[in-house]
């Protein structure tokens, strides 16, 4: 197994449960993909206030920041050291449930 939760905040079935206000979850990674990897996530914008909002961050202790997936109200996603830049994608204007997969 790649990913082990350290905390569970219990939601139905085996889902996360957070507030919206100042949540995480985390976790150890006992190994980072070095090829393709795909990470599914299902965000509910709710403050267009707080726009630059972090959804994922992969930190290794040797290698620093190797993952981010960032900044609700124009997503952007970084990869050890690569960065998209702005993409236009915007999950705070509607409010709604947005499905999110990154794939690399």
């Amino acid at each position: 197994r790649y990913l082990r939760l350290l905390h569970q905040w219990r939601g139905a079935g085996a889902a996360l449960r957070f507030d919206g206000v100042d949540d995480f979850a985390a976790a150890t990674v006992n190994r980072f993909p070095k090829e393709e990897f795909t990470v599914m996530l299902w965000i509910k914008g709710l403050d267009t206030s707080r726009p630059n909002q972090g959804l994922l961050q992969y930190i290794s202790a040797q290698k620093g920041l190797q993952l981010q997936v960032y900044n609700t109200e124009n997503l952007e996603v970084e990869l050890m050291g690569k960065k998209t830049g702005p993409t236009g994608i915007n999950l705070n204007s509607d409010l709604a449930w947005h499905h999110l997969v990154v794939s690399w």
